[in-house]
């Protein structure tokens, strides 16, 4: 049994429907800082979820207790990276990988854009894989960005946890994971992505529209 954490989806950009119809074409992707990636490893469980507060007012304004309501889980399978300075080639990074394809495969999200340039096999840890590069970026000044990547699984009925707080990040619970999975390639999977474009939530973009910085 892994870890298990749980992660909240925006619902400014998904309903539940789209969320579940796009993590079945492309998987799931969730931007995450790399200290909190790094606490992850292939296999473990991350519940996600849309949060809902109890009294009516938006998380954007307080960050209050609600609930979560669990819609599905992601199994961890790697991570995306990408730099904000310059293309990365797999031969200048610090990890031992057992294979690497030229994929450029474009993923249009909801939530954005990008073009998954090359995929890598490691049988290393994800955690490690993380710290490498990280430690990588320093030492050049660079700076990276990650996505946890992993394939997602729908839950037969939506599961509601009470008095949960809201952070974009990962909420981690003191519950055993699903099983790991047997028969599946135990490699960790690292992804460079290039010309990521973010699309913002629509309460965020129609009060940019109000104030006359979009159109």
């Amino acid at each position: 049994m892994g870890r298990t954490a749980l992660h909240y989806v925006g619902k400014g950009l998904y309903s539940k429907e789209d969320f579940i119809r796009e993590a079945q074409r492309y998987g799931v992707s969730r931007n995450l800082p790399p200290h909190v990636i790094a606490q992850l490893e292939w296999g473990d469980t991350v519940l996600l979820a849309f949060w809902e507060s109890h009294d009516g007012k938006p998380h954007q304004w307080q960050f209050n207790k609600g609930r979560a309501r669990v819609f599905g889980f992601l199994e961890v399978r790697g991570v995306s990276v990408r730099s904000l300075d310059g293309a990365l080639d797999p031969k200048d990074l610090p990890l031992d990988y057992d294979f690497v394809h030229e994929v450029g495969e474009e993923v249009e999200r909801k939530c954005g854009y990008y073009v998954v340039r090359y995929r890598m096999g490691i049988s290393g840890s994800l955690s490690g894989a993380v710290r490498k590069l990280e430690q990588w970026a320093k030492e050049r000044g660079r700076t990276l960005r990650y996505m946890l990547e992993g394939t997602f699984h729908a839950l037969d009925e939506d599961l509601y946890l009470d008095d949960m707080p809201f952070t974009r990040n990962l909420i981690f619970l003191d519950v055993p994971g699903y099983p790991r999975p047997d028969g599946v390639d135990p490699r960790v999977v690292v992804e460079i992505i290039e010309g990521y474009r973010q699309r913002q939530s629509r309460p965020r973009y129609h009060h940019l529209r109000r104030l006359g910085l979009a159109s």
